[in-house]
């Protein structure tokens, strides 16, 4: 535990990218565009019990201190959720592409891989703990405008685990709306379970729910408002 009462901050290197992730994806990729050609366009139908969540999980020592990280990052406006260029955004028959948002990559940063094996894993209610790898892990940012479309998360390998969101904002209103958004029946996209944004409040969820964070309103365009978020992308082996 001692690592984590010390700053994420000494452990980043800015510079870095998580060269592994799509290094996997091209070792597999005969394999995933079977995968992904069937990923997307499934339809599927979950239950509010699908979404797992935990608050109060992480110490506050802890989440002040990545809280902080989060607050103080060198975050760079290039994210975009779909990596294999699979998944497309169709509304009213249009074809859109992605807006892009901040992020941080922590690929290669020990104290998010230690938070999560020593914390955050034991924690939580998964399957087959003992064979779950991180995939990726980096942190994402949003402004008002900069909202998603709902989408899939994306794997290197079709062992797909959970995917496992952070709320990262010390300081969040209810009026900065920002929730966390799932739709639970693909054949009906008005079928939706909203989770609010509180600091430190993790969400558990299978990566094949349509899920997005919707849009943060005009008083926290006013105030200034960034939602951050902590992701963990799962996978077994």
């Amino acid at each position: 535990m001692n690592i984590l009462l010390n700053d994420p901050s000494i452990y980043q290197d800015w510079k870095k990218t998580n060269e592994y992730y799509n290094k996997r994806i091209e070792a597999n990729k005969d394999e995933l565009e079977k995968f992904w050609d069937s990923y997307y366009v499934n339809t599927n139908n979950f239950s509010k019990d699908s979404i797992k969540v935990y608050d109060d999980l992480i110490p506050n020592v802890i989440i002040d201190k990545v809280s902080e990280f989060a607050s103080n990052g060198l975050w760079k406006y290039n994210h975009e959720i779909s990596t294999n260029n699979r998944q497309k955004y169709i509304y009213d028959n249009h074809v859109y592409d992605e807006i892009k948002k901040f992020s941080v990559e922590l690929h290669d940063n020990l104290y998010f891989h230690n938070l999560f094996h020593t914390v955050i894993l034991p924690g939580i209610s998964i399957e087959k703990k003992e064979n779950i790898v991180i995939d990726r892990v980096f942190m994402s940012g949003r402004l008002h405008g900069l909202s998603d479309f709902y989408h899939k998360d994306d794997r290197s390998s079709s062992k797909y685990g959970h995917s496992v969101y952070i709320f990262l904002n010390q300081n969040w209103k209810s009026y900065y709306d920002g929730s966390f958004s799932c739709i639970l029946n693909d054949n009906d996209v008005t079928d939706t379970y909203h989770i609010e944004n509180k600091n430190g409040r993790i969400m558990v969820f299978p990566p094949n729910i349509n899920h997005k964070f919707c849009e943060i309103s005009g008083y926290g365009l006013l105030e200034n408002a960034f939602c951050q978020v902590l992701e963990y992308h799962l996978i077994y082996v």
